[in-house]
C-alpha cells in the first residue's frame, strides 16, 4: 500500500492494515475462505483512501493469488469525510 500511496502523493505514514480470514461454506460444496481486510488511513480523505486501497488491492501478489476463489470486502475504517 505504501507504494501505491507515495506513486499517488498521498502519505499514509501512520496507516495500518489488518487481514481477517475466516473458512466458509458447507463441506458438501467446498470451502471458500472469506476474506475482510481493513484499512486505517488516518487524516486521508475517504475518496483518496478508498483510491489507495482500491489499487493496493489490485497490485497485491497475495489479493490475486486466489482470485475468484474466495470472499473479500475491502473497507476503509478511518478517514476524514
Amino acid at each position: 500500500m505504501r507504494s501505491v500511496a507515495r506513486k499517488l502523493k498521498v502519505d499514509v505514514t501512520d496507516s495500518a492494515v489488518s487481514v481477517t480470514v475466516h473458512i466458509a461454506g458447507p463441506p458438501a460444496d467446498g470451502y471458500r475462505l472469506s476474506i475482510r481486510i481493513e484499512a486505517e488511513l488516518p487524516g486521508v480523505q475517504s475518496e483518496t483512501g478508498g483510491q489507495v486501497l482500491a489499487a493496493a488491492h489490485a497490485r497485491c501478489p497475495y489479493s490475486r493469488a486466489p482470485a475468484g476463489s474466495h470472499d473479500l470486502e475491502l473497507l476503509l475504517v478511518d478517514g476524514v469525510t
